[in-house]
């Protein structure tokens, strides 16, 4: 993917939105934007950003991610879907995937949340919280049900 390297927050935020229109197919989305997203803070929008290493491999694992063969399989509304969920310092991943005739599990959507600063200070009990209620309006969703 030929993107140069941007050096302020508007070329970052062009990026996030390109990137962002295809998060669904990259695991873990969210927090492996977060350095990039981190550095928009700020009302400035035109002021130069603080390129950190952290930020570099961001942008280069997102742009690897987004030129590999999206590895989602079909849903089929007639098999069970399997939700995985997990929670980190600094958001929440979802992995909802199925079986197929062999009893191999397939990936058919990923989703991630990054934590805000507040989220952040929160123990594992509300970490977990905010996991199960994510999974919730995942299952909530009609898109995955006849």
């Amino acid at each position: 993917m030929d993107f140069p390297t941007p050096t302020t927050k508007t070329p970052i935020r062009a990026f996030l939105g390109l990137a962002g229109y295809y998060a669904h197919y990259v695991k873990k989305f969210s927090l492996i934007s977060a350095p990039l997203t981190n550095v928009l803070k700020g009302k400035v929008k035109k002021e130069t950003v603080n390129w950190a290493e952290e930020c570099n491999r961001a942008f280069t694992e997102l742009k690897n991610r987004l030129t590999e063969m999206p590895v989602l399989y079909a849903p089929d509304y007639n098999r069970e879907f399997i939700v995985q969920t997990d929670a980190s310092d600094l958001g929440i991943g979802i992995v909802l995937s199925q079986r197929d005739d062999k009893g191999e599990e397939h990936p058919v959507l990923y989703l991630s949340k990054k934590f805000t600063d507040a989220q952040r200070k929160y123990g594992t009990t509300e970490k977990d919280y905010l996991r199960n209620k994510e999974t919730k309006v995942l299952s909530g969703r009609s898109t995955f049900y006849n």
